[in-house]
């Protein structure tokens, strides 16, 4: 028995054709006396540097130690996908090829490789692995795979050693390619920075660099089996119309000696307009012509999809190279920019400090110095860290497991996750490195303990059981719990009443369109399906609040805060859910995130920045002057700019005496416009002009918070830019700023509107559901796609095998974290959950929530007349009634000083601090340095300060260690000689006699006074205060060396600043003598200051 060992599926294929007679099995052909196996390819490839080091922990990323790489002994692996895994397949087909080597009737191996070098290793790698012994191993050399030159090359096959040159050739360039390949760009990218993963990217691809598809068709087309394809045009010509129109046209070609030119024109006769194989090769009759009919088309049609997948990949090699040079560029830039500005982006602290402790050169010193300071780490959502944040974990922990940090103290690691919450995976959050995680420390402790939670304490029994018969369905819970895994949760709050309930959906009905002479520019509100949804919502909550539905488990009537409505996406359903809850005088918080620029007070705001910039643009000018800063409508802009020819609409407005006032306001602001700020003009626009109150008149209270980011931003632009009304107007225009809306914490009786990724964290009594038909809209385009390379292809056509894969990956990955947010959505519920939707036209797949949800609450609840589903259980435990709170409307307050124009500043407004001196005190204090070189100047007196601050009311015995103690802690720079100096001069004050009465039971530390005195408002902290019947003792310490020795050495900035203390006091103590002093802490002197 022979077994042929072909290099890829679709040459075993040829060659059992040829031999006849052959039985497909699950891996291999078999008949005759023969097995014919195959390859995919590479099943072997060299290993990595990583393979040749040792003790190198899994994932780590590439470092200069190691470098360069030149291997004792080459090594080869199975050939492992993306995440560092064998293939699947892979591995299957070499097990199958071990199974057949092995058996004991083969008694020979064929090498059926590419009649050159590299074929030549591909099959012999696959033979010295799997191999357990010896057997005679031959080789078939097929130049052409025609039937007739298969059977030849069979009967002529020649010992294998007849090729081990050419084996010596094929492992000679792999570990040439291999030494200079994974060396260089190893090294080049550690020390460039840049992303040369180019060549990498063209392996992958298995592209050559130069090629292009013109020259891969070219090849193509002269390469083709011209006997053949002969053969199959005489069959077609004994076929149906069809056929002989085939054979008509292959016919041509061959005339023309298959002129790469026309290769779509042959690639049609194969394949449809998607590239893939034709159903069939033929009619009856020309397959009754010639019986090898279908073997010929389908490996022609094979062999073409080849060629397309490898045109893909040249494309899609094209399109990522020019994007790699437009990152390097861009990202270079955005890095000098932060570099300028001294700036980092949130990322960057991540990168960086993941890069600062696996830099080897620096990391050992940083974590020691770490190690010595933390013992324990907490990581909270941890299913929602990423791979770096990860990386950073495992870098700071290491050493709790290591030498004597393993076994000097208690360290603990403490995380806390959910892996079926975990929904963020656009900033880079991966449930299955939590998983990584969690066996990584398992491996690593010793008493790692796993402490599951199942009981919950937010959700009634109710809503708890609905979420466990919903996860209980083996597709809802795939990609949400591991495999063989079970969602449970155990009630805690049992005896509370809950109700959930599920909807019928919301259908299309006819006569739902609109009037079609209806203007197409008036929205039509109302008539859609989701719109008719949000009208019922709506209601309902109207419904059961104005009739005071009870909330049995706390026994009081609901409110409009209890209501949370959570929604996949923001989309137009949200807008039509404000306004309908808004025309039935529902309070309503608005929704949990707006873009600013989709705001339409902010458009409008805009519009008028653009109207004063170029007051003739007409279109800009009729949007300000419709907007409801000025009211003006329809009507108004006909009676403007009908038959106007061509004057401008400015002219007109300035010219129609009806409309005189809008035209000064808008002078006004013109005139403004080139020497005001833009934060003075639309605060002009807001407030004096009364804009503000318009906006919320017309648009509701929600628009403040439009409005307030808004103005806020024309400050941020003034702060980093000149501040001109057109770089303002050009800045914002491309700017997207997007304003969140912490409704939680508003105090507001209003329901609330957000994304469930925003309610993470957050629960309210009663959730609605209403966006439970869309389903995830993963789909093949243009896009960037990552694996540890990434690929652009610029359409689904350019899709390769890896483009094809990586968003198979995706899809899959997409839609697990579709149903974990799902769980998220439900489980936010603390007593009633409504599930509702609304179908806009195609089918509501089984694989939506609404889907999910109605499979599994089918089963639990009853279905009423109206085809609600309602899963309930009463309240069983007694609850004392509770009050409602009084509701707080959502109503603008008045605010007359809004509109009008602010006072003059009073001087008093800037308050006096006397420890400061005006600019115009030229007089400056001796200073008090710590070092020789006078850095930290002040550091002295502050400690000294804070030392008198509190050391009076200290009365242990050793008030030496207590202050040596505090040093230690606050001032672990200075010297022993530094800090003992400190120690003596505090201790020398508090214990000298003199000074019993300013720091005994009745003086006061740094106290604060303010007040209005010289024409000035004093604002000052008092170091030592002492009143007593008939005296008021002002004392402030000064640490200066050399200290003055008499009231006349004093500097004049402190006497000013003393005589401003006495002042203020005075007013306050009319009737006590003041009386103001310095303490001298160096000398231990204290001096009067008159």
């Amino acid at each position: 028995m022979q077994l042929i060992i072909a290099e890829k599926p679709s040459l075993a294929r040829n060659i059992a054709a040829a031999v006849g007679g052959m039985q497909k099995r699950n891996g291999y052909f078999e008949g005759g006396g023969t097995l014919i196996s195959w390859a995919f390819g590479h099943l072997f490839s060299l290993c990595d540097i990583e393979d040749y080091l040792e003790n190198v922990p899994a994932g780590m990323r590439w470092t200069i130690e190691g470098l360069p790489c030149f291997p004792k002994e080459f090594r080869f692996t199975l050939r492992r996908g993306t995440d560092g895994t064998v293939d699947a397949g892979v591995a299957r087909q070499y097990e199958t090829l071990k199974y057949l080597c092995n058996r004991p009737d083969v008694d020979t191996i064929v090498n059926a490789g590419d009649a050159d070098r590299e074929g030549e290793i591909i099959v012999r790698l696959c033979v010295m692995h799997a191999l357990e012994g010896e057997k005679r191993f031959v080789r078939l050399w097929l130049p052409d795979q025609t039937p007739e030159t298969v059977r030849a090359a069979l009967a002529d096959m020649q010992d294998e050693t007849a090729y081990d040159n050419l084996a010596n050739e094929g492992f000679a360039r792999t570990y040439i390619d291999w030494l200079y390949g994974v060396n260089l760009t190893r090294y080049a990218t550690l020390k460039t920075g840049k992303l040369l993963r180019v060549a990498a990217l063209a392996a992958r691809l298995e592209v050559n660099p130069d090629d292009s598809e013109s020259s891969l068709r070219q090849r193509y087309m002269a390469g083709l089996n011209r006997t053949d394809l002969k053969e199959l045009r005489e069959a077609w010509f004994k076929g149906t119309a069809t056929d002989v129109k085939n054979a008509e046209v292959l016919a041509g070609l061959a005339e023309r000696e298959f002129p790469a030119e026309e290769f779509e024109t042959f690639q049609k006769l194969f394949l449809t307009k998607e590239g893939k194989p034709k159903a069939k090769a033929g009619s009856k009759g020309a397959l009754a012509a010639c019986p090898r009919l279908e073997e010929i088309f389908y490996r022609e049609a094979e062999n073409l999809s080849e060629l397309e997948s490898k045109a893909a990949g040249l494309r899609v090699f094209a399109s990522t190279a020019a994007v790699l040079s437009l990152a390097e560029e861009l990202i270079g830039g955005y890095n000098r920019y932060k570099k300028i500005h001294s700036k980092m982006d949130y990322e960057d602290l991540i990168v960086l400090t993941r890069d600062l402790l696996e830099n080897k050169s620096v990391a050992d010193w940083v974590l020691y110095k770490l190690d010595g300071g933390i013992d324990h780490v907490l990581i909270d959502e941890a299913q929602d860290t990423s791979p770096n944040q990860w990386a950073i974990v495992k870098a700071v922990t290491e050493e709790f497991f290591n030498g004597l940090g393993a076994a000097d103290k208690v360290r603990t690691v403490f995380a806390v996750g959910d892996r079926k919450q975990s929904i963020y995976s656009f900033q880079g959050a991966d449930p299955r490195e939590f998983e990584n995680m969690r066996r990584y420390f398992a491996a690593k402790a010793s008493n790692f303990d796993e402490v599951k939670l199942e009981v919950s304490f937010r959700s009634t029994a109710t809503v708890l059981d609905s979420v466990n018969t919903v996860f209980g369905d083996e597709y809802a819970k795939q990609g949400v719990v591991l495999e063989g895994e079970d969602i449970t949760h155990i009630p805690f709050r049992l005896g509370d009443g809950g109700r959930v309930e599920l909807w019928p959906l919301v259908e299309p009905q006819e006569g739902e369109n609109p009037d079609m002479w209806r203007p197409p520019v008036e929205r039509v509100p109302g008539e859609s399906t989701s719109s008719r949804l949000a009208k019922m919502i709506a209601a309902k909550i109207k419904e059961q609040v104005s009739r005071g539905d009870i909330l049995v488990s706390q026994n009081r009537p609901v409110c409009y805060r209890d209501y949370m409505i959570l929604v996949q996406r923001r989309n137009s359903f949200v807008e039509e859910m404000v306004r309908e809850c808004k025309n039935v005088g529902v309070n309503v918080s608005g929704v949990d995130k707006i873009r600013l620029l989709e705001q339409i007070a902010v458009q409008d705001l805009v519009a008028l920045g653009q109207f004063l910039l170029l007051p003739t643009d007409d279109l800009t000018l009729a949007t300000v002057l419709k907007s409801p800063l000025f009211g003006l409508n329809d009507d108004d802009l006909f009676v403007l700019c009908y038959n106007r020819g061509g004057v401008s609409v400015w002219t007109r407005l300035c010219d129609n005496p009806d409309y005189r006032r809008t035209y000064l306001q808008l002078r006004e602001l013109l005139d403004m416009a080139d020497y005001v700020r833009p934060f003075e003009l639309y605060g002009y626009v807001l407030n004096k002009q009364g804009g503000r109150k318009k906006f919320v008149e017309r648009m509701g209270l929600e628009v403040e918070d439009g409005l307030d980011e808004f103005v806020n931003l024309t400050l941020a632009y003034e702060q980093e830019h000149i501040p001109s009304l057109q770089g303002f107007v050009q800045w914002i225009a491309g700017d997207e700023v997007e304003i969140k809306r912490e409704l939680e914490q508003s105090e507001a009786d209003a329901v609330r509107i957000m994304t469930v990724h925003g309610s993470k964290g957050l629960q309210a009594p009663i959730v609605i559901l209403p966006d439970t038909v869309r389903m995830v809209n993963v789909r093949k385009e243009s896009g960037l796609l990552w694996d540890d390379l990434f690929y652009y292809p610029l359409s689904s056509g350019d899709y390769d095998k890896n483009c094809n894969r990586i968003k198979d990956e995706e899809i899959i990955r997409a839609n697990e974290e579709y149903k974990r947010l799902l769980y998220v959505a439900l489980t936010r519920a603390e007593d009633r959950l409504c599930i509702c939707g609304y179908r806009k036209g195609t089918a509501v797949k089984d694989e939506s929530w609404y889907g999910i949800c109605k499979r599994s609450l089918s089963a639990i609840g009853q279905t009423d007349e109206t085809e609600k589903v309602v899963y309930e259980t009463p309240q069983e435990l007694d609850v004392a009634a509770v009050q409602t709170g009084v509701t707080k409307e959502l109503t603008r307050p008045d605010f007359p000083w809004l509109t009008q124009p602010a006072a003059e500043e009073n001087p008093l407004a800037k308050p006096y601090t006397p420890s400061r001196p005006d600019e115009d005190d030229n007089d400056v204090a001796l200073v008090s340095p710590i070092g020789e070189d006078g850095s930290n100047r002040y550091r002295r007196g502050r400690i000294i300060h804070k030392l008198l601050q509190f050391m009076p009311d200290v009365h242990s015995a050793d008030k030496a260690q207590i202050i040596d103690e505090f040093l230690r802690k606050n001032a672990p720079e200075l010297t022993s000689a530094q800090a003992g100096r400190i120690r003596e001069e505090v201790l020398t004050l508090l214990n000298n006699p003199q000074f019993g009465s300013l720091f005994g039971p009745g003086s006061k530390a740094e106290v604060p006074v303010i007040g209005e005195a010289d024409g000035k408002i004093i604002s000052a902290q008092v170091d030592r205060l002492v009143v007593t019947e008939n005296k008021v003792m002002i004392v402030d310490f000064k640490t200066n060396r050399p200290a003055a020795k008499t009231p006349a050495d004093v500097p004049p900035v402190y006497v000013k600043q003393l005589r401003a203390y006495r002042d203020l006091l005075a007013r306050i103590y009319p009737a006590k003598q003041v009386q103001s002093y310095i303490l001298w802490t160096d000398t231990a002197q204290i001096m009067q200051i008159e």
